[in-house]
């Protein structure tokens, strides 16, 4: 188990998140590297957000077209409404939990092809198959979780706003709806949030480094990793904001310079590769600060990954050149005699 020592350094964790970036992208380029880790990068991120909507739902309606049509329709075909809803919340979480599947083998074919400085795809995809669905277990439970307290506090604000919206009026019940639904929804979000952002940053690592379950590595995580660093964990996710803001910035820019090309899903992974193994790095450097059990990273310089010693070669080692040989008074191995000639042979009679 980690001991708690000096607190990790955000800056220490961003410097080498550089160099190992600068490393592993350009050092040499490679562009077929570039597409087939690229590749593992989009995977990863299939499981770790969703498209979103916009727009006006009623179309050109005025706020007057939805009270004195809309409301009237939903309430007198609430069952019609609430079948359509539940059909549609089916079909999302059913999409949801395929790019989340997805995601979670991509997150260990991602980090591998980091830590080893290589692109590969087929071969990483099977060997995974069991951390990934495992993984894929753990984040969707906790995001079905997140989903039902997420409804359970909508509809709790929707019926203590009801009045309100019947009456048209913004009364004192449509004031404490918005507060219990600012108050309580937020802190929810942001909570787990940063609970599947954990999981991506440091479960999946603990789960590559010792090969544990995603529920184990969870509590070896929170037990070994988390205590007594929660501040420090917490600066982490700050910068990891104001990162994220730059890099956001850096990729539209590069987008408009493509004309949009670099936006295309895949495409967009393979272009901003840089961006995509910085962020993986970042959360890689900033773990092994905790303790050297967690160094995934070669040294900062190498030109290749860690990698297994080989076995050692069957047979006698042979002595080094500056071997004194055995001390003085003591007899060495004895050497083997040399083979004996074999006999003459006979010649006939």
């Amino acid at each position: 188990m980690s001991e708690i020592g000096s607190a990790p350094s955000v800056l220490d964790a961003i410097d080498s998140a550089l160099a190992h970036t600068k490393r592993i992208c350009f050092g040499p380029f490679d562009v077929n590297k570039w597409f087939t880790l690229g590749f593992c990068a989009f995977l990863a991120a299939l499981g770790q957000g969703g498209g979103t909507t916009g727009g006006n739902p009623f179309g050109g309606s005025t706020r007057s077209d939805v009270t004195d049509r809309w409301v009237p329709w939903v309430t007198s075909h609430l069952v019609l409404v609430l079948g359509i809803f539940a059909v549609v919340l089916v079909l999302g979480t059913a999409l949801w939990a395929l790019f989340l599947w997805l995601g979670s083998r991509g997150e260990f074919m991602f980090l591998e092809g980091v830590l080893k400085n290589r692109g590969a795809v087929s071969e990483p995809w099977n060997r995974y198959r069991d951390p990934g669905n495992d993984l894929f277990k753990l984040r969707f439970v906790i995001g079905l979780i997140g989903l039902g307290a997420f409804l359970l506090v909508l509809a709790a604000t929707l019926v203590l706003a009801w009045p309100a919206i019947r009456s048209e009026a913004f009364t004192g019940r449509a004031v404490a709806a918005v507060v219990f639904g600012a108050c309580v929804l937020v802190p929810l979000a942001f909570a787990f949030l940063l609970l599947q952002l954990a999981i991506r940053d440091f479960v999946v690592p603990i789960m590559y480094r010792r090969g544990a379950p995603a529920t184990a590595a969870l509590m070896a995580f929170r037990d070994e990793v988390l205590r007594g660093r929660v501040g420090s964990f917490l600066l982490f996710y700050g910068m990891f904001i104001v990162l994220s803001i730059a890099a956001g910035i850096l990729m539209v820019i590069g987008m408009c310079i493509t004309c949009c090309v670099a936006a295309l899903p895949y495409l967009s992974s393979v272009v901003f590769l840089p961006v995509f193994v910085f962020f993986r790095c970042y959360s890689l450097t900033f773990l092994q600060q905790v303790a050297p059990e967690w160094t995934l990273l070669p040294p900062e310089g190498a030109l290749a990954p860690l990698v297994a010693v080989e076995a050692p070669a069957l047979g006698p080692t042979p002595p080094a050149a500056d071997d004194p040989g055995p001390p003085a008074g003591e007899a060495g191995p004895p050497e083997a005699s040399p083979p004996e000639p074999p006999p003459p042979p006979v010649e006939p009679g």
